[in-house]
């Protein structure tokens, strides 16, 4: 007679458990990769941001100390290597004029004078203005390609306020 043990697993059981146990394992040390590999991206979109925005600082910096000067740039484009422990990372920056669009035709009503009045005081304005764009680019694994290449863009503008915009008024 054989006598049987209901309080003991069998074989069958003890496998069933360790089967899910495994997979438990295996999607959470998944999920733990992953959210290793998001921080990491994140702690580089970071230190981007960081760069971009020292950079930014350093050329706003310079600007306005050449438009006290009475120096207001048309284009000015430079680019160069970070220092020390960011020697990897590169910046560029351009600070170019902002082209207003000019409406060419004239709305009901409006004279030839009037027009042209609009039309030079969008221009002094136009030469008023400056975009200032800073990029920061951290080279990827294949230095050769780009496509690994992660950056951050900061956009700022500034106004002449010296200038002369003559609207007419």
């Amino acid at each position: 007679m054989i006598c049987k043990n209901t309080k003991a697993f069998t074989l069958i059981e003890v496998l069933i458990a360790v089967g899910i146990f495994a997979m438990t394992v295996v999607t959470i040390m998944s999920q733990v990769q992953k959210a290793n590999e998001i921080s990491v991206e994140d702690e580089v979109q970071l230190q981007l941001m960081f760069l971009a925005q020292q950079k930014m600082i350093e050329v706003e910096q310079e600007l306005k100390r050449d438009m006290i000067r009475g120096k207001f740039p048309d284009e000015v484009s430079e680019s160069g290597p970070f220092k020390d422990s960011f020697k990897d990372y590169k910046w560029e920056y351009q600070i170019r004029k902002v082209e207003i669009p000019l409406n060419t035709e004239k709305s009901d009503g409006e004279t030839q004078q009037q027009a042209n009045i609009v039309k030079r005081g969008l221009k002094d304005l136009s030469d008023a203005i400056r975009e200032l764009k800073v990029t920061v680019v951290k080279p990827g694994e294949d230095s050769d390609s780009e496509e690994d290449d992660e950056s951050f863009t900061l956009t700022t503008h500034f106004v002449n306020l010296d200038a002369k915009i003559n609207f007419g008024i």
